[in-house]
């Protein structure tokens, strides 16, 4: 899942660099950010409660 969202957001970052609009960044940011919180959010859960509850 890490995999796809680097690989989406190489492909934004790479569209912004053809044409850079404004557009072009706010998504690439939204697409960072949101890789970004699953990241920390799936620390959080292994720090927090030692492992996933659901396994």
């Amino acid at each position: 899942m890490a995999q796809y969202d680097w690989s989406l957001l190489h492909d934004v970052v790479s569209n912004k660099r053809r044409k850079p609009h404004r557009t072009q960044h706010i998504c690439s940011l939204i697409v960072l950010s949101t890789a970004f919180i699953h990241h920390i959010s799936a620390w959080m859960v292994v720090a927090d409660g030692g492992g996933d509850p659901h396994v």
